[in-house]
């Protein structure tokens, strides 16, 4: 996985290092690739804003409908 990747998914490297729970700090030691033993917290973290996403998007849709 790529860090550039992770990053533009998350918007920062702020918002990755708070996403999995680390300082931003040791984000900018990893170099371009994500260390093999962070790659499986990325990809829950990513799931999980993937899931909050979604949910925002039902609760829009559905506003959006109630405005109708």
């Amino acid at each position: 996985m790529r860090l550039d990747e992770a990053v533009e998914f998350f918007g920062s490297k702020t918002a990755l290092a708070k996403a999995i729970g680390i300082s931003e700090s040791a984000i900018y030691r990893w170099g371009s690739e994500v260390p093999k033993g962070r790659r499986q917290s990325i990809r829950l973290a990513m799931r999980g804003k993937a899931e909050d996403l979604e949910a925002e998007a039902v609760r829009l849709r559905k506003a959006s409908k109630e405005v109708e």
